[in-house]
């Protein structure tokens, strides 16, 4: 930032840092949110995951 230019150019970034900032708390808002509401991906992924350990289970009884 050398040059005529300089405060210009920090004015700027300062302006950029701040609506980054900004961007940042509204995205993180959002998964706060998102995380609360249940979703039906959740749901369908938990029942897979419970059938995997009922077949895991089954198999290894099977092979003792």
């Amino acid at each position: 930032m050398i040059g005529k230019n300089a405060p210009y150019a920090e004015k700027n970034y300062r302006k950029n840092s701040a609506a980054e900032s900004k961007n940042v708390k509204a995205k993180n808002m959002i998964n706060i949110f998102a995380k609360n509401v249940p979703r039906p991906v959740s749901f369908v992924h938990r029942i897979t995951f419970i059938y995997r350990k009922i077949t895991i289970s089954f198999y290894n009884k099977k092979l003792d």
